[in-house]
């Protein structure tokens, strides 16, 4: 496997797995009444998904403190290996509901964006320019941005959960549950199985490249603000590791509502393709 990113392959991975990078919270899959959906099989000795799933809301510092986060941003450092040298690239975060902007500034290469106002989900990349997200891409991203924690609203995600065993993850047992959502590529989870912690994430997207299979391991749990949140995600990819180190948490900021204001191109391309829409009905 080559160790290295070039600077081409980063910006193609990471314009897929930005969020990725990010997943602070896992992202439940629930069915339409809201329950979550065990394999009948595989999981008789095992916890339930739905269990398994509250461990890990408590683990964050339960089911109050997060539903009393209305807004948060973090800042952090990405180290990305390539063969000149390990890349330092800066990363902001900061989301509101169901809007966020997600900003990294790349050295010589300028900035990487990916954002939402809370309807339009959009990318912008020196490489590979302006766009809007469509199918699984929007759907990851609507996954993990549509709100703060995820895990509180269950009602809202259609799919199925499989609890499908328990497995050692660099020595720390963990119960493994699969999400497959109704559209977009299945995930597979792994809690700690004593606390419930989220220990690994596995997923596997398409990319310009084809598929690409990421694995994140968040770690360095620390208390913000009565919220337990992970200051250190390694995200394993086959050109090889890419590590954030989270610097700061915000939690209830006041952030102006124009952060999250649709960038001039990327209202362009909303407006042009409302009107090539508008005529096609006519």
């Amino acid at each position: 496997m080559n160790r290295f990113f070039s600077r081409r392959q980063f910006t193609q991975i990471a314009a897929t797995g930005l969020a990725t990078l990010f997943a602070v919270t896992t992202v439940p899959v629930f069915a339409q009444d809201g329950a979550v959906q065990d394999a009948p099989a595989a999981a008789q000795d095992l916890p339930s998904a739905n269990d398994i799933i509250e461990m890990n809301i408590e683990s964050m510092g339960g089911r109050a403190a997060l539903e009393a986060v209305s807004s948060m941003a973090s800042t952090a450092s990405m180290t990305i290996p390539g063969p000149g040298g390990d890349m330092q690239v800066t990363v902001e975060v900061k989301q509101s509901g169901e809007k966020f902007l997600m900003q990294m500034e790349l050295p010589g290469m300028g900035s990487m964006r990916q954002g939402s106002n809370g309807e339009v989900y959009w990318m912008e990349n020196p490489m590979m320019g302006a766009q809007i997200l469509e199918g699984n891409e929007m759907e990851a991203a609507k996954q993990r941005f549509s709100t703060m924690f995820p895990q509180l609203g269950w009602s809202e995600y259609d799919g199925e959960i499989s609890v499908t065993g328990k497995e050692s993850v660099d020595g720390t047992d963990c119960y493994v549950v699969v999400f497959t959502p109704a559209e977009g590529p299945a995930t597979t989870r792994y809690f700690n199985a004593e606390n419930g912690q989220t220990v690994k994430e596995a997923v596997t997207q398409e990319s310009p490249m084809g598929p690409v299979t990421m694995e994140t391991f968040p770690s360095d749990y620390r208390d913000v603000n009565g919220l337990m949140l992970p200051f250190m995600n390694t995200t394993v990819a086959p050109q090889g590791e890419m590590e954030v180190t989270f610097d700061e948490y915000q939690i209830n900021l006041e952030i102006d509502d124009s952060v999250f204001v649709l960038p001039e191109n990327i209202q362009k391309m909303v407006d042009e393709a409302g009107e090539a829409d508008g005529g096609s009905d006519g």
